[in-house]
């Protein structure tokens, strides 16, 4: 898969978690980067992709990771990397004077001032007009499916709650496991 489709990929993850007009985001952060940099004609795909990955609300870490092995960790990966908090730093470090110095323009926000929470971001782009997604019907169609499982243990509700937390986590929210007898 190359950059280009990782990025189409992460812009409409960001989008659809955060519902936000990610292209309208762009076109106004570009406009304050131009202040900034006269000859920029857009936000660099680095700049794209942590805007992207942050709006969709990964953690810092797990962005820093992307980064550097091209790939969101499983929670096992990102126990494991030796050089996580390093790599987060230098991000963090890079997009102070990038995407984080455009975002606190946006938000009439002083130079010297911390960045406020991606959250908190989330909460001030969702309150704009702005940058409300188009309004569009979604028709919703249920699907059952039957899985019948032969076991020796009884599944109990837990598990089955513990599942759909699973998916949950992993942003598959459309679908849900029920127990049925």
């Amino acid at each position: 898969m190359d950059s280009q489709d990782n990025l189409d990929r992460n812009l409409l993850e960001a989008q659809e978690k955060s519902g936000i007009d990610l292209r309208q985001l762009q076109s106004d952060l570009i406009k304050i980067k131009q202040e900034f940099y006269p000859h920029s004609k857009m936000l660099s795909d680095t700049e794209m992709q942590y805007l992207c990955l942050s709006l969709a609300r990964y953690s810092q870490g797990q962005i820093a990771y992307y980064f550097y092995k091209h790939k969101i960790p499983s929670a096992e990966e990102l126990k494991t990397c030796e050089d996580l908090q390093r790599l987060t730093r230098n991000l963090n470090a890079e997009m102070s004077s990038r995407i984080h110095k455009y975002l606190k323009r946006l938000m009439n926000m002083k130079d010297n001032e911390r960045k406020p929470s991606w959250k908190k971001i989330i909460d001030f782009l969702r309150q704009s007009e702005r940058y409300k997604l188009p309004h569009t019907s979604t028709v919703i169609t249920k699907l059952s499916v039957l899985i019948e499982i032969e076991s020796f243990q009884s599944i109990d509700r837990n598990h089955i709650q513990q599942i759909n937390e699973l998916l949950k986590q992993h942003g598959i929210e459309n679908i849900r496991i029920s127990e049925s007898i």
